[in-house]
């Protein structure tokens, strides 16, 4: 079953959060509030309220150390050493032992 829920906003509010809402690559406000809207429901959904970040760019240094890494966790993988979990309490118990 289906049904409307009305929020009265700002009409400011509304168009900063629509464009917001495209920004990340939704196709609509409504789209994004059913998303959030899901995930509350399933409590997989926090709140942060702060500053964003600006992106920080590897110096050419940095990103070959990243790429060393990143390629030495995927062999790592492809040789089968990796944990699956399915719930954070066992990938805890693992961490913690």
């Amino acid at each position: 079953m289906r049904t409307i829920l009305q929020v009265p906003v700002n009409s400011d509010i509304r168009r900063l959060a629509e464009q917001s809402a495209l920004d990340m690559g939704f196709s609509s406000l409504q789209e994004s509030l059913r998303l959030i809207m899901k995930q509350m429901s399933q409590k997989k959904f926090y709140f942060y309220f702060g500053l964003k970040a600006e992106d920080e760019m590897l110096t050419p240094k940095q990103e070959k150390i990243l790429m060393k890494k990143v390629m030495a966790s995927k062999k790592e993988i492809a040789k089968g050493n990796y944990i699956e979990s399915d719930n954070i309490d066992e990938l805890m118990g693992y961490l913690n032992r």
